[in-house]
Protein backbone atom coordinates (compact mmCIF):
# COMPACT_ATOMS: atom_id res chain seq x y z
CA UNK A 1 0.00 0.00 0.00
CA UNK A 2 1.24 3.50 -0.72
CA UNK A 3 0.09 7.13 -0.48
CA UNK A 4 -1.97 6.79 -3.65
CA UNK A 5 -4.31 9.72 -2.89
CA UNK A 6 -1.39 12.17 -3.09
CA UNK A 7 0.31 10.71 -6.17
CA UNK A 8 -0.41 10.47 -9.85
CA UNK A 9 -3.11 7.90 -10.60
CA UNK A 10 -1.69 7.26 -14.05
CA UNK A 11 -0.57 3.65 -14.35
CA UNK A 12 2.59 2.76 -16.19
CA UNK A 13 3.25 -0.56 -17.84
CA UNK A 14 6.08 -2.58 -16.39
CA UNK A 15 9.02 -2.10 -18.75
CA UNK A 16 11.63 -3.89 -16.66
CA UNK A 17 13.71 -6.69 -18.19
CA UNK A 18 11.92 -10.05 -18.11
CA UNK A 19 14.55 -11.60 -15.86
CA UNK A 20 13.99 -8.82 -13.29
CA UNK A 21 10.21 -9.21 -13.41
CA UNK A 22 10.67 -12.96 -12.87
CA UNK A 23 12.63 -12.20 -9.70
CA UNK A 24 9.84 -9.97 -8.35
CA UNK A 25 7.35 -12.78 -9.04
CA UNK A 26 9.26 -15.53 -7.22
CA UNK A 27 7.71 -15.03 -3.77
CA UNK A 28 4.05 -14.68 -4.78
CA UNK A 29 3.59 -18.46 -4.49
CA UNK A 30 5.67 -18.66 -1.30
CA UNK A 31 4.24 -15.91 0.92
CA UNK A 32 1.04 -16.89 2.74
CA UNK A 33 0.25 -13.61 4.52
CA UNK A 34 1.57 -10.06 4.52
CA UNK A 35 1.06 -6.72 6.23
CA UNK A 36 -0.37 -3.53 4.72
CA UNK A 37 1.83 -0.47 5.24
CA UNK A 38 0.77 2.94 3.82
CA UNK A 39 4.14 4.15 2.51
CA UNK A 40 4.57 7.87 1.91
CA UNK A 41 7.26 10.45 1.16
CA UNK A 42 8.94 12.43 3.91
CA UNK A 43 12.04 14.54 4.55
CA UNK A 44 14.93 14.05 6.95
CA UNK A 45 15.07 17.82 7.56
CA UNK A 46 11.33 18.39 7.90
CA UNK A 47 10.27 21.42 9.96
CA UNK A 48 6.67 21.61 8.76
CA UNK A 49 5.12 24.05 8.04
CA UNK A 50 7.84 26.72 8.32
CA UNK A 51 10.14 24.88 5.91
CA UNK A 52 7.57 25.39 3.14
CA UNK A 53 8.55 29.08 3.07
CA UNK A 54 12.22 28.81 4.04
CA UNK A 55 13.56 25.72 2.25
CA UNK A 56 14.93 26.13 -1.29
CA UNK A 57 14.05 22.51 -2.05
CA UNK A 58 10.32 22.92 -1.33
CA UNK A 59 8.12 21.88 -4.26
CA UNK A 60 4.35 21.42 -3.67
CA UNK A 61 2.95 18.04 -4.65
CA UNK A 62 -0.10 19.71 -6.18
CA UNK A 63 -2.29 22.76 -5.78
CA UNK A 64 -4.77 20.63 -3.84
CA UNK A 65 -2.12 19.15 -1.56
CA UNK A 66 0.64 21.65 -0.83
CA UNK A 67 2.86 19.24 1.09
CA UNK A 68 6.41 18.90 -0.15
CA UNK A 69 7.18 16.65 -3.13
CA UNK A 70 10.25 14.73 -2.03
CA UNK A 71 10.24 12.18 -4.88
CA UNK A 72 11.01 13.51 -8.36
CA UNK A 73 7.84 12.15 -9.99
CA UNK A 74 6.03 11.04 -6.87
CA UNK A 75 5.31 7.36 -6.30
CA UNK A 76 4.67 5.90 -9.75
CA UNK A 77 2.59 2.72 -9.90
CA UNK A 78 3.69 0.06 -12.38
CA UNK A 79 1.26 -2.79 -12.99
CA UNK A 80 3.08 -6.11 -12.65
CA UNK A 81 0.73 -9.10 -12.18
CA UNK A 82 2.19 -12.07 -10.39
CA UNK A 83 4.32 -10.06 -7.96
CA UNK A 84 3.64 -10.11 -4.21
CA UNK A 85 1.12 -7.25 -4.38
CA UNK A 86 0.41 -7.11 -8.11
CA UNK A 87 2.29 -3.90 -8.83
CA UNK A 88 5.63 -2.19 -8.28
CA UNK A 89 6.35 1.39 -7.18
CA UNK A 90 8.97 3.43 -9.01
CA UNK A 91 10.68 6.17 -6.99
CA UNK A 92 13.44 8.69 -7.75
CA UNK A 93 14.64 10.33 -4.52
CA UNK A 94 15.37 14.01 -4.24
CA UNK A 95 17.83 15.36 -1.66
CA UNK A 96 16.81 14.53 1.94
CA UNK A 97 13.91 12.37 0.77
CA UNK A 98 12.84 9.36 2.80
CA UNK A 99 10.34 6.58 2.23
CA UNK A 100 8.45 6.45 5.52
CA UNK A 101 5.46 4.84 7.13
CA UNK A 102 3.83 3.83 10.35
CA UNK A 103 3.14 0.14 10.44
CA UNK A 104 2.24 -2.87 12.51
CA UNK A 105 2.31 -6.65 12.24
CA UNK A 106 -1.36 -7.27 11.38
CA UNK A 107 -1.35 -10.01 8.76
CA UNK A 108 -3.73 -10.51 5.82
CA UNK A 109 -3.98 -13.32 3.32
CA UNK A 110 -2.75 -12.30 -0.13
CA UNK A 111 -6.35 -12.24 -1.38
CA UNK A 112 -7.46 -9.98 1.49
CA UNK A 113 -4.45 -7.70 1.04
CA UNK A 114 -5.04 -7.44 -2.72
CA UNK A 115 -8.68 -6.51 -2.14
CA UNK A 116 -7.84 -3.84 0.42
CA UNK A 117 -5.13 -2.29 -1.73
CA UNK A 118 -7.42 -2.18 -4.75
CA UNK A 119 -10.11 -0.54 -2.61
CA UNK A 120 -7.61 2.08 -1.46
CA UNK A 121 -6.64 2.80 -5.06
CA UNK A 122 -10.29 3.23 -6.06
CA UNK A 123 -10.81 5.65 -3.17
CA UNK A 124 -7.85 7.65 -4.48
CA UNK A 125 -9.44 7.71 -7.94
CA UNK A 126 -12.68 9.03 -6.45
CA UNK A 127 -10.81 11.75 -4.56
CA UNK A 128 -9.12 12.74 -7.82
CA UNK A 129 -12.53 13.59 -9.29
CA UNK A 130 -13.44 16.05 -6.52
CA UNK A 131 -13.80 19.31 -8.53
CA UNK A 132 -12.72 21.92 -5.96
CA UNK A 133 -9.02 21.90 -5.09
CA UNK A 134 -9.57 22.87 -1.47
CA UNK A 135 -12.06 20.03 -0.97
CA UNK A 136 -9.81 17.61 -2.83
CA UNK A 137 -6.87 18.54 -0.64
CA UNK A 138 -8.96 18.04 2.50
CA UNK A 139 -10.15 14.65 1.25
CA UNK A 140 -6.57 13.58 0.52
CA UNK A 141 -5.42 14.51 4.02
CA UNK A 142 -8.36 12.81 5.70
CA UNK A 143 -7.86 9.63 3.69
CA UNK A 144 -4.18 9.36 4.60
CA UNK A 145 -4.94 10.20 8.24
CA UNK A 146 -7.55 7.43 8.29
CA UNK A 147 -5.01 4.92 6.97
CA UNK A 148 -2.54 5.90 9.67
CA UNK A 149 -5.23 5.49 12.35
CA UNK A 150 -6.01 2.02 11.03
CA UNK A 151 -2.32 1.14 11.23
CA UNK A 152 -2.24 2.16 14.90
CA UNK A 153 -4.93 -0.38 15.80
CA UNK A 154 -3.56 -3.35 17.77
CA UNK A 155 -2.82 -6.35 15.60
CA UNK A 156 -4.60 -8.75 17.96
CA UNK A 157 -3.94 -12.45 18.35
CA UNK A 158 -0.51 -14.04 18.56
CA UNK A 159 0.30 -14.52 14.87
CA UNK A 160 3.41 -12.65 13.82
CA UNK A 161 5.36 -12.40 10.56
CA UNK A 162 8.51 -14.39 9.94
CA UNK A 163 10.51 -11.61 8.32
CA UNK A 164 10.46 -8.23 6.64
CA UNK A 165 11.07 -8.54 2.92
CA UNK A 166 12.73 -5.72 0.97
CA UNK A 167 12.90 -6.11 -2.82
CA UNK A 168 14.36 -3.41 -5.02
CA UNK A 169 15.55 -2.96 -8.59
CA UNK A 170 18.48 -0.59 -8.97
CA UNK A 171 18.63 0.53 -12.63
CA UNK A 172 21.90 2.41 -12.18
CA UNK A 173 25.49 1.25 -12.43
CA UNK A 174 26.53 2.17 -8.87
CA UNK A 175 25.88 0.44 -5.57
CA UNK A 176 23.42 2.35 -3.35
CA UNK A 177 23.24 2.14 0.43
CA UNK A 178 19.83 2.28 2.11
CA UNK A 179 19.40 2.66 5.84
CA UNK A 180 16.44 0.76 7.26
CA UNK A 181 15.33 2.18 10.61
CA UNK A 182 12.57 0.62 12.71
CA UNK A 183 11.44 2.09 16.02
CA UNK A 184 8.47 2.21 18.34
CA UNK A 185 6.48 5.43 18.10
CA UNK A 186 7.76 8.01 20.58
CA UNK A 187 10.46 5.64 21.85
CA UNK A 188 13.77 7.33 22.64
CA UNK A 189 15.66 4.03 22.86
CA UNK A 190 18.12 2.94 20.19
CA UNK A 191 16.09 1.70 17.19
CA UNK A 192 16.69 -1.32 15.02
CA UNK A 193 18.85 -0.34 12.04
CA UNK A 194 20.28 -2.20 9.07
CA UNK A 195 22.38 -1.01 6.16
CA UNK A 196 21.08 -2.54 2.92
CA UNK A 197 23.36 -2.60 -0.10
CA UNK A 198 21.50 -2.25 -3.38
CA UNK A 199 23.70 -3.62 -6.15
CA UNK A 200 22.94 -2.74 -9.78
CA UNK A 201 20.01 -4.94 -10.83
CA UNK A 202 17.64 -6.90 -8.59
CA UNK A 203 18.12 -6.99 -4.82
CA UNK A 204 16.36 -8.93 -2.07
CA UNK A 205 16.89 -8.58 1.68
CA UNK A 206 15.16 -10.63 4.37
CA UNK A 207 15.26 -9.36 7.95
CA UNK A 208 13.96 -11.83 10.50
CA UNK A 209 11.14 -10.66 12.76
CA UNK A 210 12.81 -12.18 15.81
CA UNK A 211 15.87 -9.98 15.20
CA UNK A 212 13.75 -6.85 14.78
CA UNK A 213 11.56 -7.67 17.80
CA UNK A 214 14.57 -7.57 20.11
CA UNK A 215 14.46 -3.77 19.90
CA UNK A 216 11.00 -2.75 18.66
CA UNK A 217 7.39 -3.84 18.74
CA UNK A 218 5.39 -2.91 15.66
CA UNK A 219 6.13 0.54 14.25
CA UNK A 220 8.07 0.52 10.99
CA UNK A 221 10.03 3.35 9.38
CA UNK A 222 11.96 2.87 6.16
CA UNK A 223 14.35 5.60 5.05
CA UNK A 224 16.93 6.26 2.39
CA UNK A 225 19.97 8.36 3.17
Amino acid sequence: MYESEANSLAIESCDLPEEIVAKFREYRATIVKRTLIPWGEHCTECAWPTCYSTCDLYVPRSRADERCRRFVHGMVRMECPGTVNGHLIKISFRRWATLWSMGNVRLYSLKQADRREEGDFQWARAIGFVPLERLRGTAMQKRYSWKKRMVRRPAGGTERPDYMLVECYNPGSEVLSLTLTIRNEGDALVPFQALLRMEPGFNRHRLTFSEIAQKVNAIIHFCKR
